[in-house]
């Protein structure tokens, strides 16, 4: 089971500040990289627990699980590999943006109903 308190911390950090995020990786990767130096786990557990977070959070926001909600298909994901997916000038940095404030909130649900 993920630790849903540290990948809220990631999440924070990842919107707030451009040093905690790697600009080429989107939000995924970024998560998954944090959480195994943050959260306390190997990387195969780290993977694991960010994927069933993910798997979690994009079907409670999308209705269905969606691999790729910025771009939508993979190979537009890798055609863009060289450029900063977080550049707020583009739509996809937009749209980023908005879905890490949807993933923060989701988090803040979450913690808010074990209370």
């Amino acid at each position: 089971m993920y630790n849903t308190k540290v990948i809220h911390q990631i999440l924070v950090r990842m919107k707030e500040d451009a040093f905690n995020r790697n600009k080429y990786h989107g939000i995924c990767f970024n998560l998954k990289h944090y959480y195994e130096h943050f959260g306390n786990a190997d990387q195969e557990h780290s993977n694991y627990e960010v994927s069933e977070f993910i798997f979690e959070c994009f079907t409670s926001l999308f209705g269905k699980y969606e691999p790729f909600p910025i771009e939508k298909e993979r190979r537009i994901h890798y055609s863009h590999a060289n450029e900063d997916k977080w550049d707020l000038r583009t739509k996809f940095g937009n749209a980023r943006f908005k879905l890490l404030d949807d993933m923060i909130k989701y988090c803040e649900d979450k913690l808010e109903s074990r209370k």
